[in-house]
């Protein structure tokens, strides 16, 4: 794995809220069915034309802004939905071992996380608020389903997550 620092950052932030997270085995929930990441608009992005023409508004670059808009809200929909695919592949490989709803929930401390991180070093206006939240929240939901194939790839060579 290529650690950047903010891959660095963001393991550090699962790390720092996995212990908090701990559960004895014996006392261990089942992970749940998906994961529920928490950020605003989280599965209900809507990318018909419609929709982005509506929050784009009337303006004389309309057209072009509400096709920027759809494009960013569809690559957010395809990596909301492979993290999902990951999560599931990682559940199944994983088979009861481990401590799976401890690291999913520091999966979603950790994507939330980036969401917020890219956010609060964002400052646009207009059309740009829309693309900007729906990229920054597909490259985090990216980097999640890195972490995750990595991990699944791991357990799968006979290695430890």
């Amino acid at each position: 794995m290529k650690l950047t620092i903010a891959t660095a950052m963001m393991l550090a932030v699962a790390i720092h809220a996995s212990p908090a997270l701990a559960v004895d085995s014996d006392d261990a929930p089942p992970p749940p069915a998906n994961l529920t990441i928490g950020y605003y608009g989280e599965g209900k992005i809507d990318a018909s034309p419609r929709a982005c023409a509506e929050d784009v508004g009337e303006r004389a670059s309309a057209t072009e802004d509400a096709k920027e808009v759809c494009a960013a809200r569809r690559a957010h929909i395809a990596a909301y939905a492979a993290i999902q695919k990951s999560y599931h592949r990682l559940m199944k490989t994983m088979d009861g071992d481990g401590h799976p709803a401890n690291a999913a929930k520091a999966m979603e401390t950790m994507v939330n996380a980036c969401i917020d991180h890219k956010e609060w070093l964002d400052e646009a206006h207009g059309p740009a608020v829309d693309i900007l939240a729906n990229q920054n929240a597909a490259k985090c939901l990216e980097l999640g389903k890195r972490v995750m194939d990595e991990e699944s790839a791991s357990v799968v060579a006979g290695g430890a997550p």
